[in-house]
């Protein structure tokens, strides 16, 4: 990371940041469009200027901004929206047809007792639905500070498992599905060549797929711990441990895994996904 960028990724990582105003500020002062969204939480939808691909998903690579208080949320979840951030310079200068927007949003933290159905981005999906219709996918990207090996969830079936009285829509199942073959060999090239689908937590994916939208949810993680959780999904990762507290600072997370999401991430943009 440039030193600016690591500045810059510190101060948003501060105690007394306030996250919403600062992507505002930075993304003004890169004179870069957007769109506050207060559907459920202060979301900001990004669409980089470029050419489209009609008849195809319009990928919306999505990351929360919101933290547990009184933690910095480096990992979890600071270092995606940088990521993000670092990709919407590349989208803006590609010339090809990336059919992908850029969405930062609050609420994921679900703390205490509140239901799965007041996840920010539950609110915003059904906004979503309403306001801009459903040829979306939704790839979220949660903890993707730490580690050289990309792990995915398959949280559309341990939903329905786990909450028989959930309300998934079999549509939005099969759509996930069909996306997960369209993108297998791009998945096993970013996880050396292995069936990673073995992250069981949730993030905004829950909520997008809840109000009916496609999403699956991106980590990150290193291979040696990702190995292990694959054998034993009782042997949680070390490199998570910290998240939800004061531990969670900046000086855990690695240059390497921006690179490795980098090229995933520009992988990923030239992707072109038919609509059903």
């Amino acid at each position: 990371m440039s030193s600016r960028f690591d500045d810059l990724l510190k101060g948003f990582c501060r105690l007394d940041c306030d996250r919403y105003n600062f992507l505002k500020t930075f993304l003004e002062w890169k004179k870069i469009p957007f769109t506050p969204l207060e559907a459920g939480g202060r979301h900001l939808l990004i669409n980089p200027m470029g050419k489209t691909m009609p008849g195809h998903y319009i990928k919306v690579l999505t990351a929360h901004y919101d933290r547990v208080e009184g933690t910095p949320g480096a990992n979890d979840n600071s270092s995606s929206v940088f990521i993000l951030l670092k990709h919407l310079e590349y989208l803006q200068q590609t010339d090809y047809s990336h059919n992908t927007m850029i969405l930062f949003t609050d609420k994921e933290e679900l703390c205490g007792e509140r239901s799965i159905y007041n996840q920010g981005s539950y609110h915003l999906g059904s906004y979503w639905k309403e306001n801009l219709g459903v040829n979306y996918f939704f790839t979220v990207l949660d903890m993707c500070g730490i580690g050289d090996t990309l792990i995915w969830g398959r949280n559309d079936l341990k939903l329905q498992k786990e909450n028989p009285d959930a309300l998934v829509s079999k549509g939005v199942i099969k759509k996930i599905d069909s996306l997960y073959n369209a993108l297998s060999d791009l998945l096993y090239r970013h996880s050396r060549q292995s069936d990673m689908g073995i992250n069981g937590l949730f993030s905004d994916d829950l909520g997008f797929i809840l109000s009916g939208l496609p999403a699956i949810q991106f980590s990150l993680l290193p291979w040696k711990e990702a190995e292990r959780w694959k054998k034993n999904s009782e042997d949680f990762p070390a490199s998570w441990k910290v998240n939800h507290s004061s531990d969670d600072g900046v000086e855990t997370l690695q240059d390497s895994a921006f690179r490795r999401m980098d090229k995933f991430l520009k992988n990923l943009s030239s992707y072109h996904l038919p609509l059903p």
